[in-house]
């Protein structure tokens, strides 16, 4: 498997699982499509022991979604290039929040898979220089879209199908996080 220690079978769990007459694979297709982990686990699903246990609609999807994640990561990745060139032009600088964090970490670790295909691309910038970086962003041909603000992210972007986000706070204030410390 793709994920060392997955569902290890030396005890012979993983057939016990896998086999359950009440294991809901619809809801593990949703878990698994939902969370953008269908790249780094069909390897798993594609696994002798596991493919014997696993049905073929279950293997297809996962298979389909698979490629989806990757045509979006490639996106993904062309999209932050061209947000790290404005960020650049404009002598500011970002923080990469959540998937999109893990994905560059992933890459520059030498993995040749990501640990998950992010939905969209959240980065946090300074409150003083998130409009400004915005304003640059859409004369970049980002398109901007009709969505109220949060009150931790100005309102959305989009370049193709990636969604951006620019944080002014990565979470609302009511965590009580100390992003300062945080950042």
């Amino acid at each position: 498997a793709s994920i060392p220690g997955l569902l290890p079978d030396s005890t012979g769990r993983r057939s016990q699982l896998l086999s359950r007459p009440d294991l809901d694979w619809q809801q593990v297709l949703r878990t698994i499509t939902g969370n953008g982990l269908a790249r780094p686990l069909t390897r798993f699903f594609e696994s002798p022991d596991v493919s014997a246990l696993t049905p073929a609609f279950v293997q297809d999807a996962i298979r389909n979604a698979s490629v989806a994640e990757s045509v979006k990561l490639l996106e993904v990745q062309k999209t932050l290039r061209l947000i790290a060139t404005c960020l650049e032009e404009a002598g500011a600088e970002a923080v990469l929040l959540k998937g999109a964090a893990l994905v560059v970490q992933s890459l520059s670790d030498g993995e040749a898979i990501p640990c998950k295909t992010p939905g969209d691309i959240d980065l946090y910038i300074d409150p003083d220089k998130a409009n400004a970086i915005q304003e640059k962003l859409l004369e970049n041909g980002f398109e901007g879209l009709v969505a109220d603000a949060a009150s931790h992210h100005l309102p959305l972007l989009r370049k193709g199908t990636i969604l951006v986000e620019i944080h002014v706070r990565i979470l609302p204030e009511f965590w009580g996080l100390p992003e300062e410390a945080m950042l």
